[in-house]
């Protein structure tokens, strides 16, 4: 799904309200990982013409799944981000400064229309966790059976002792 720029280009302070329910198809990778849609993304876009550019604030919610790193179960994760855009012919993109630290993505857009999954995507990335947990609280996976201990109580031995240090544990044993 595209948004159409050529009506909103025509006139300098023209505005546009764009409300969409956007259903990626494609899952997207970032920090080694794969992040999948759960559900339809609620986007909706206040578009103004400049005169140096169309901006755009941008309101996008929806849902995540992600894989937990400690368990390794898949959840999801909801989410509601706000950012900004600003839409640039590649002639007002040459008369543009360099972005420097903008909290504004400058988007150059050769044809008259954009995808918006693409700056969302960036967005998302920004604000993903950088350990992906299903909770706070989760206990992850037993080292020695590979069970997962948020489901169940796991009876392996989780005692190791160093090799090198057995002699002292022996030592303990009969000081006792």
């Amino acid at each position: 799904m595209y948004i159409d720029l050529a009506g909103i280009r025509k006139a300098k302070g023209g505005r546009v309200e764009v409300h969409l329910q956007l259903e990626p198809a494609e899952p997207f990778r970032y920090a080694g990982t794969e992040a999948v849609f759960a559900s339809p993304i609620d986007f909706n876009a206040e578009m103004v013409n400049t005169g140096a550019g169309i901006h755009a604030s941008i309101h996008a919610s929806g849902a995540l799944t992600l894989n937990c790193d400690r368990c390794l179960v898949s959840y999801d994760w909801p989410f509601t981000i706000d950012y900004q855009e600003l839409y640039l012919t590649p002639e007002e993109a040459v008369k543009m400064p360099p972005e420097g630290d903008s909290e504004t993505r400058h988007v150059v857009a050769s044809e008259p229309r954009v995808d918006p999954m693409e700056g969302l995507r960036e967005a998302l990335i920004v604000v993903l966790p950088m350990k992906n947990l299903c909770s706070e609280g989760c206990k992850g996976l037993c080292a020695i059976c590979g069970g997962n201990l948020n489901e169940r109580v796991c009876n392996c031995s989780h005692e190791e002792v160093d090799p090198r240090l057995e002699v002292l544990k022996t030592l303990l044993g009969k000081m006792e």
